[in-house]
């Protein structure tokens, strides 16, 4: 009878706290939206609403710089301090760039590759990068769940038990779209293509 009441406790408890997160996001997310300016240009050079062929272009580009790198036949990305590779998702909806994840992942393996990473280390590095860049989140679930909302874009750096995401999200495209008119499983992968037509992670 203890263990159940418990459970029931933690269970509300829980719901509680993930009612006030998602009421703190929604008036950070209004307060930014609120002041009718707009983030274009956000990692590297990419910018929220191009198409496809001028993603890729912009791909070429920085393979060319030696900005990203083709590793396991995926793009990806090395921050300055390390040489782990962050691979590069695009979210496109309706043939426009709404969003791109940046993601590294434990224990990755493949024919002739197996990487352990030390992903606290990591998270930490790259945590205090983007506090450097734009100062302390707006918000932090935890220490391994954090936000900044700058205008109409969202960074979140967010760690897991096997991977951590540096997310970016153009809010208020994201705010237009009919979720409810699209079916998507539970790792939101879309049967329909006028959904994300490009999100694999």
């Amino acid at each position: 009878m203890k263990n159940i009441l418990f459970i029931v406790i933690t269970s509300l408890l829980f719901s509680c706290s993930q009612d006030e997160n998602n009421t703190l996001m929604n008036d950070l997310i209004s307060k930014e939206l609120s002041k009718n300016e707009n983030v274009d240009e956000f990692f590297l050079d990419f910018k929220f609403g191009m198409d496809k062929t001028a993603y890729n272009n912009s791909i070429k580009s920085h393979l060319t710089s030696k900005d990203l790198f083709v590793f396991l036949d995926s793009y990806s990305y090395k921050f300055s301090q390390d040489n782990i590779n962050w691979f590069l998702y695009p979210d496109f909806h309706n043939d426009s760039l709404i969003g791109i994840t940046l993601r590294v992942i434990d224990n990755l393996s493949s024919d002739n590759l197996r990487e352990t990473l030390n992903l606290f280390s990591i998270h930490e590095s790259v945590l205090t990068q983007y506090i450097k860049l734009y100062g302390q989140p707006s918000m932090s679930v935890n220490r391994y769940d954090n936000y900044w909302f700058i205008k109409n874009m969202k960074i979140q750096i967010e760690k897991t038990d096997n991977d951590i995401r540096v997310i970016y999200e153009n809010i208020r495209r994201m705010r237009k779209i009919d979720y409810s008119k699209y079916r998507i499983d539970e790792d939101l992968n879309s049967f329909d293509s006028a959904y994300f037509e490009q999100r694999n992670h």
